[in-house]
Order: C-alpha cells, then structure tokens, then sequence
C-alpha cells in the first residue's frame, strides 16, 4: 500500500509539473508575440533607432571638452563650464520652454497628440544638429559658448520620444517598448563611444576646421530623426 500511495503522489507531481511547463511556454509564447507585434509596428520601427543615436549627446559633450583645450587652449577646468552651460540650459527648458511649447503646439495644432510629440522630436533634432554644426565650425573660442547653448536646446528630445512611444498600444505594451528603448540605448553607447573616441584622436591630428569632424559626424546623425515625417 505504501508502494502505491509514492506512485500515486509521483505521478500527480509529474502532471502538475508538465501542466506548469505546458502554462508557461504558453505565456512566454503569448510575451514573444506581443512583444514582436509591438516592435514591428511602423512607428515604433522608425523610432526606435533614434534612441541609438541619442547617446551622442552626451558623449559629444565629453568631447567638447577636450575639444576646447586642444583646438582653442582652453584650461580642462575652465572647459567645464560647457557641462554646466547644458545643465543651466536643460533645467530651463524642461521646467519652462518644453511645458510652454506642448501647450502652444496643441492650442494651435488639430493633429493627434503623438503627432505633437514628433514635432517636438523634429525641432530638437534641428537645434541639435544645429548646434553640434556650430561647435565645428566654430573659429573663435567665445563662439563656442553660443553654439552649446544651440546645441544644448536639443537635449530634450528624449522625453517627446518617450512619450510618443507611451501611445503606440495598450498601457500593457509600455514597459515592452521602454525596455526596447532602454537596450537601443545601450547598443548606441557601446557603439558610439569608441567610433567617436577614434574619429577625435584622429581629427586631433589635423589644422582647422577639420578639428571639428567629430561634431561635422554628429550632426549628421542628428539628422536622422526627421524620418518622423514618415509616421503615421
């Protein structure tokens, strides 16, 4: 009798540990598919790479620096002061100019709140690409103070491209997207900073304006986010 009560208590562990197995590849299938349904969709597509690209703000920040002093002879102390310039720029814009342009944009636009939020995207990727220009071509030590501040109103875009991504799908889609968002990122940085490490060193080594191919480089993939245009 004991022999058979461990046979009768073996064999419904077995079942209810294959119903279990059964329950969550049916999850993780059910998770991969939305998840890849999510991702697939046209606007995320098209987004979702500028998420790459942005982590050249910040790195071409910390190239500025260095920049400065061997361009222009600047102190790396005195340099520091472009870091605070962006800090200054980004805390005014995020606590006035960004509020007070979304509410502009949608008291005088009739389109869709994402809509609104990619506006917001293309106006910061033009201040960036702007003004990571400017810093190039810069001939003069004081013009760089003006070009950072151009270059500082497009460190915004991040968060009109966050918000965008909140309205592609249900509320149970965001923290798929944001994940998604966050590896881009991640990729972004672990591409990026040695790519621009290298195309500094290299441009160290030559006169004038071709000191700035770093920022000449950034500008141009500051450009990218304009293929918004295309979402629908």
């Amino acid at each position: 009798m004991r022999i058979l009560g461990w046979s009768a208590g073996l064999l419904l562990g077995v079942r209810y540990l294959t119903s279990t197995i059964r329950r969550g590849r049916v999850l993780a299938t059910s998770f991969h598919g939305s998840f890849r349904s999510q991702l697939l969709q046209k606007n995320v597509m098209l987004v979702m790479p500028l998420f790459f690209v942005l982590t050249l703000r910040y790195l071409l920040l910390g190239i500025l620096v260095q920049y400065s002093s061997a361009r222009f002879g600047w102190d790396v102390v005195d340099s520091g002061i472009f870091q605070s310039e962006v800090a200054v720029i980004g805390l005014v814009q995020y606590v006035f100019l960004l509020p007070s342009f979304l509410r502009y944009l949608r008291s005088k636009s009739l389109a869709s709140p994402d809509e609104v939020e990619l506006k917001m995207v293309r106006y910061s990727s033009s201040f960036l690409f702007i003004g990571s220009a400017c810093i190039g071509i810069c001939s003069a030590r004081w013009l760089l103070m003006p070009a950072t501040l151009i270059f500082a109103l497009g460190f915004g875009i991040r968060a009109p491209l966050l918000s965008f991504l909140s309205f592609q799908g249900p509320d149970s889609s965001r923290g798929f997207l944001f994940s998604a968002a966050t590896v881009a990122s991640s990729l972004g940085q672990l591409v990026c900073s040695p790519v621009w490490g290298y195309i500094f060193a290299w441009s160290s080594g030559l006169a004038g304006l071709w000191q700035g191919t770093p920022f000449y480089t950034g500008a141009v993939c500051a450009v990218s986010p304009n293929r918004t245009d295309n979402c629908s």
